[in-house]
């Protein structure tokens, strides 16, 4: 199968190198994806990335795994498809699910009631958690 690895933001595709030979000892085509949010805007970013998976894996059964602005990339990609769409995506530390703040910062009175997770809740725990925000 064809995967496509697409890193996240201030990273590189050499990040996503361990992952890729991993992939490519379990018999996976692997395809880095590069980008760079500094020169690049979403749009034409998505518009690169739709013309790969047009020309190098469309006939194919395929999978794209994105990290943090990777997956938003893939997700901003996947309406351009039509009928190619990938078998599977995964998408690690997209940032609608933040990372949990080490316990560090729980010791200097920091909870877990952040802005942040507000794109994952309701109206009505939105509400709850800017009252509770300190």
């Amino acid at each position: 199968m064809d995967v496509v690895l697409i890193h996240g933001m201030g990273r590189t595709p050499l990040s996503m190198l361990l992952l890729r030979y991993r992939l490519r000892k379990k018999g996976h085509h692997a395809i880095l994806f590069g980008f760079s949010p500094t020169f690049e805007s979403l749009q034409g970013v998505t518009q690169r990335l739709v013309h790969l998976l047009q020309t190098k894996v469309a006939q194919k059964n395929y999978a794209i795994v994105g990290h943090s602005l990777g997956s938003v990339t893939a997700r901003s990609a996947l309406p351009h498809l039509g009928t190619q769409q990938p078998a599977i995506c995964f998408f690690s530390r997209h940032p609608l699910w933040p990372a949990k703040r080490p316990n560090f910062f729980r010791a200097f009175g920091y909870t877990d009631a952040s802005p942040v997770k507000w794109a994952s809740c309701s109206r009505q725990q939105r509400g709850e958690l800017q009252t509770d925000r300190r």
